[in-house]
């Protein structure tokens, strides 16, 4: 089964995406010598998900997405003598945070017997960073889009990436110091998901 626990992420110079195996400028990977074929085939990969967002993807219902009830991208599992959420969402390839969240579960306590809904597919987030937009895909539906700040202290990188890891109240390593989390100066807020670029990730902030 394929793990969907790593989301895809794409980044562009108006895009950045969430989920996918991080499409990095051609240039950074390899030695080309024509800058007037890169420029084309970067201008191409915009026009094609410019052409996307202008015809609009199909929208989920969010609310229904993460209520109890049974929808094209969810599974029903029932819950077997020994399970637990953790066990559960390794085998069905999710997270127990999303098995608590569409099963309406404010602890970890389950009962053999039990069913619980299963979002499959595969998440991907696009993040714009031409006007500071993040748009979270579920099987290519919109789910839905959050305004975002990019790169304050460094470059936005471009390409595609992988969250690889989500740390809940994150230490910010600043230019000028180690911050942990509740520490004023630390601007991380309560979430962190890092991406296979290193010291590059996606996270709360603490400023307006």
């Amino acid at each position: 089964m394929k793990n969907k626990n790593i989301i895809r992420l794409i980044i562009f110079g108006i895009i950045i995406a969430a989920g996918l195996n991080l499409w990095k400028q051609k240039m950074q990977k390899q030695e080309i010598k024509d800058n007037s074929k890169i420029e084309s085939e970067y201008k191409n990969h915009l026009s094609v998900t410019q052409t996307v967002a202008k015809e609009g993807p199909e929208e989920l219902d969010i609310e229904l997405l993460f209520s109890s009830s049974p929808i094209e991208e969810s599974m029903i599992y029932e819950v077997k003598p020994g399970d637990s959420l953790y066990s559960i969402a390794k085998k069905t390839g999710t997270t127990v945070g999303l098995i608590k969240t569409s099963n309406k579960l404010e602890g970890s306590n389950i009962r053999a017997g039990q069913r619980l809904k299963i979002i499959e597919g595969e998440f991907k987030i696009v993040v714009n960073v031409s006007n500071n937009t993040l748009t979270l895909f579920l099987n290519d539906k919109l789910v839905k889009i959050y305004p975002v700040g990019t790169a304050k202290y460094r470059n936005t990188p471009i390409g595609e990436f992988e969250i690889i890891n989500r740390i809940v109240n994150p230490t910010w390593y600043a230019p000028d110091g180690v911050y942990p989390y509740g520490d004023p100066k630390n601007i991380l807020g309560t979430r962190w998901m890092g991406i296979n670029e290193p010291s590059y990730g996606i996270h709360g902030t603490t400023e307006p």
